[in-house]
């Protein structure tokens, strides 16, 4: 089941960090990554572990205003239980 959560203002607030550095964002997209890491942790440690394929396809990606955490393709969504059932 995806969750969605939105910080309002957030566009506005990287907009007004690059006015006053260019890589002001990039640094708010790193917290974004650290966030998501522990995001990802969570879920790899609940995914079953035959081959490990399923809880190495759980991984973050992000922008300078968004962090998504996705998991499967390739070999590990069959593996991969409903994904209305991820037990999160």
């Amino acid at each position: 089941m995806a969750e969605t959560i939105k910080i309002d203002g957030l566009d506005q607030f990287v907009r007004n960090l690059r006015k006053i550095d260019n890589d002001l964002p990039k640094t708010l997209r790193v917290g974004f990554n650290d966030a998501a890491k522990l995001v990802v942790d969570y879920a790899q440690s609940r995914v079953p572990h035959k081959s490990g394929k399923a809880a190495k396809s759980i991984r973050a990606t992000s922008t300078r205003s968004m962090v998504r955490v996705s998991e499967g393709g390739g070999r590990a969504r069959p593996t991969l239980p409903p994904k209305s059932n991820h037990g999160m």
